[in-house]
């Protein structure tokens, strides 16, 4: 799709508008100098969306006299610009068999170098490619954009309408065999791989640019207030660039992955650990009696790392579950702001700033069990039992379909610091991984959660020898 501007949507300021003048009207771009009717709204918007995206702006005059590029930028009065948009959406989710994708901003005069009056707003509206096209209009008919044309022409080929359908097909079928890949891993311990999307549809919105040197700069090396994750071994594979954790390092085993749409696909071994061993360190022989173990658990890690772990093994005594994997979820938290802090300054480093979309997948977890380090979580299991997961594999949010992915919005906020935007994404981040393992999202939203999570996380991280900054 044609990106005028190479800067993230949300940055668009009117100075940036300049460039239109050398942009003719055409398949991705639509001039209008006034709001059009909220019928001609939905054509344009079914348009964009059956064939490959485009723009929309309001406010903007044709040079004219056959010359189809942008020529003056007159804008819309404040108020109309409001009503614009406004139409834009009612259009969208009115007037359309299914709702497209599509992004607004407006800028606002004045503006000398385009001649934007004070008082007046160009409306700008961006619609990437439809994934379930044909987008069909309240008139039962499908539009498409042809090429020099200012308006969308009506589609009357039923070998073109059934290419439509074919082409978005395709691509949830590219989403769902993304998704659905085999991938790296270095030992055979259950894990969780976390899928952040640009372009989920793979309509080449973005392509990234960013050489070795820079991205073992920020994936290799980056740290924040978390501690550090380092991840110094990167190299180039066929489509990707790779950063891999060295044996010994903290959370060692985990995979870094930035593809050329600016996405990123991380493969992380969850942390695990069982009761199995326990038996030879018994001074009754081989068999745990449900009294008079209590002074064996102080052998485990759980019991030395963790304010709960000693009451967490022994409610696992208790319900029979000394064989099954534990996932220690403790550093998880942590390393998913790390994770979300990397991807966030890979996909900045290449102008792109949001929104992202997140799928998480866990694989090898049937008949695992959560442990995080809290009294609301131990609350949860004492009151509830203890949560095994049933399934070897599972998707969060459920599904492999574009509207399953989770939508993260677009960076407001500094990227050299972990900001408040990288903390609501990685506890979204974390919300997935543990709603799939059994544990509900409230158990991390009581009075005294914030502090006790962020006691836990730091255990965790210090156990596994990070380094955690205050």
């Amino acid at each position: 799709m044609l990106d005028p501007f190479r800067k993230p949507f949300d940055d668009i300021e009117a100075d940036d508008l300049e460039t239109l003048r050398s942009v003719y009207e055409g398949w991705f771009i639509e001039y209008k100098r006034a709001t059009p009717s909220n019928r001609k709204l939905a054509k344009s918007l079914a348009a964009f969306a059956n064939h490959n995206g485009g723009w929309l702006f309001l406010g903007v005059c044709e040079k004219g006299g056959g010359d189809n590029r942008a020529g003056s930028f007159p804008g819309l009065g404040l108020n109309e610009a409001q009503r614009a948009a406004d139409a834009i959406r009612d259009a969208a989710s009115s007037l359309l068999s299914h709702v497209p994708e599509f992004m607004l901003r407006t800028v606002i005069g004045p503006n000398d170098r385009i001649g934007l009056e004070a008082g007046k707003a160009i409306v700008i509206c961006l619609v990437p490619p439809g994934d379930e096209p044909p987008y069909v209009t309240f008139d039962g008919r499908i539009y498409r954009r042809v090429a020099d044309k200012s308006d969308p022409a009506f589609e009357k080929d039923k070998a073109t309408v059934d290419m439509l359908v074919e082409k978005g097909r395709r691509r949830r079928q590219k989403l769902a065999d993304f998704l659905c890949q085999e991938l790296p891993r270095t030992n055979s311990w259950p894990r969780v791989a976390i899928f952040i999307l640009s372009d989920p549809l793979h309509a080449g919105w973005h392509e990234s640019s960013i050489g070795l040197s820079k991205f073992t700069e920020i994936a290799g090396t980056t740290a924040n207030a978390l501690g550090h994750m380092p991840m110094p071994n990167t190299y180039l594979s066929s489509s990707t660039l790779v950063a891999r954790q060295r044996p010994g390092q903290p959370g060692a085993g985990a995979i870094y992955r930035y593809d050329r749409l600016c996405s990123s696909i991380v493969t992380l071994p969850l942390l695990v650990n069982n009761l199995a061993g326990f038996a030879e360190w018994n001074d009754e022989g081989t068999k745990l009696l449900p009294e008079g173990h209590q002074g064996h658990l102080r052998h485990h890690v759980y019991t030395s790392r963790y304010q709960h772990g000693a009451e967490f093994l022994e409610v696992l005594l208790e319900n029979g579950l000394r064989e099954n994997l534990v996932v220690d979820l403790n550093a998880l938290l942590a390393t998913s702001f790390h994770i979300i802090h990397k991807h966030r300054l890979l996909a900045a480093e290449d102008g792109v700033t949001g929104p992202f979309y997140l799928k998480v997948r866990l694989d090898g977890v049937s008949g695992a069990v959560p442990f995080f380090d809290t009294s609301s979580f131990m609350e949860f299991v004492r009151d509830h039992g203890v949560p095994v997961c049933l399934d070897d594999q599972c998707f969060v949010p459920e599904g492999v379909t574009p509207d399953s992915l989770w939508q993260m919005h677009a960076d407001s906020t500094d990227n050299s610091e972990p900001g408040d935007q990288i903390y609501a994404d990685g506890t979204l981040l974390f919300h997935a991984v543990i709603s799939a393992l059994g544990i509900p999202y409230e158990i991390l939203m009581h009075e005294n959660a914030s502090e006790e999570v962020r006691t836990a996380m730091k255990r965790a991280v210090i156990g596994t020898g990070s380094t955690w900054t205050e």
